[in-house]
């Protein structure tokens, strides 16, 4: 599980990274995809 993203799509980067390094057999996003951040259309 992961959420909270805001928009920061350099950390979004980073945990993609961990999830798929962690090969688990669902994602789930908890909410705040895109509001505010670095780099919101990126994330």
């Amino acid at each position: 599980m992961f959420g909270d993203v805001h928009g920061n799509r350099f950390a979004l980067d980073a945990v993609v990274r961990e999830i798929e390094r962690q090969q688990p057999d669902a994602w789930v996003n908890l909410d705040d995809q895109v509001f505010g951040g670095a780099d919101p259309a990126g994330a």
